[in-house]
């Protein structure tokens, strides 16, 4: 599938304004190579001493952010489980705020 000229252009900002830390954003180029894909196909796209910011977590994280969206559930072409699909946005990341409560008042 031909990548949105806009998540392309998204892309590109992300890139020259370094919008995005270094784990983040091998995990975020990884996506938009082989976009939309499951983890595994992302991680065929990318250097092997990189799959370590293929984690899990880091998908998580880019969707929290706002630059990536879970696109649908389909079998994966490399582990043929039903995974989930992921895509771009057309979307800059947007700031997480962090929580002023410590590991103390989340308990109570």
């Amino acid at each position: 599938m031909k990548t949105r000229q806009t998540s392309i252009d998204c892309y590109n900002e992300i890139r020259l304004n370094d919008l995005l830390p270094k784990r983040r954003l091998e995990t975020f180029e990884a996506i938009f190579k082989s976009a939309p894909c499951t983890r595994q196909e992302a991680l065929e796209h990318t250097n092997p001493l990189n799959a370590l910011s293929l984690s899990a977590a880091r998908f998580t994280e880019l969707r929290r952010l706002g630059v990536i969206y879970e696109k649908s559930v389909r079998p994966c072409r490399v582990t043929g489980k039903n995974v989930i699909e992921w895509d771009l946005t057309d979307r800059l990341p947007i700031k997480i705020k962090k929580s002023n409560r410590t590991k103390k008042h989340k308990i109570d």
